[in-house]
């Protein structure tokens, strides 16, 4: 069976297709990203920039939060392909800056793989790419990965090389 992302998980579930490989499956045909869901297996780790500081508070309080959990409903979270056009459009010049990867499998919150939020991706991320977006606190045992996002001369930034 072929992974699929949460977002169509349950819906595919009920229509009871769990020995189905999604090549001619209505329910992942049907959903508005399907075809391009098909690349995003649950096997593969996904990443989130924050710095150290609300990382190590989020050790301490037991559970990780993010401003826009409160005012969005989700925290965003990129592709390894996407993490660096997203460092540098949203936290270009910042040190301090860590990684997290994150296990899918691990989220006991929603996984959904979803449009840009507020329009246009950022440079250097195909227009019909999808985004994971977790609906709920992520849990600090899905963390399986931390690194730190090295800030270049310029500003920009440099891929963790174990990432």
């Amino acid at each position: 069976m072929t992974a699929t992302p949460s977002s169509i998980r349950s819906t595919h579930e009920r229509f009871d297709h769990s020995e189905c490989d999604h090549s001619e499956c209505e329910v992942f045909a049907k959903h508005p990203f399907g075809a391009r869901l098909r690349n995003y297996p649950m096997s593969e780790f996904i990443f989130h920039i924050t710095s150290r500081a609300e990382w190590t508070a989020a050790q301490k309080a037991g559970r990780y939060l993010t401003p826009s959990l409160a005012k969005e409903g989700f925290i965003h979270c990129s592709t390894r392909a996407q993490v660096l056009p997203v460092a540098d459009k949203f936290y270009k010049g910042q040190s301090g800056l860590i990684v997290l990867g994150i296990d899918p499998a691990r989220l006991s919150s929603a996984l959904k793989w979803e449009p840009p939020f507020e329009g246009a991706p950022p440079p250097g991320v195909s227009s019909g790419d999808v985004f994971p977006h977790i609906y709920g606190p992520l849990d600090l045992d899905a963390v399986v990965q931390l690194l730190d996002l090295e800030l270049a001369p310029d500003g920009s930034f440099v891929l963790p090389s174990k990432l």
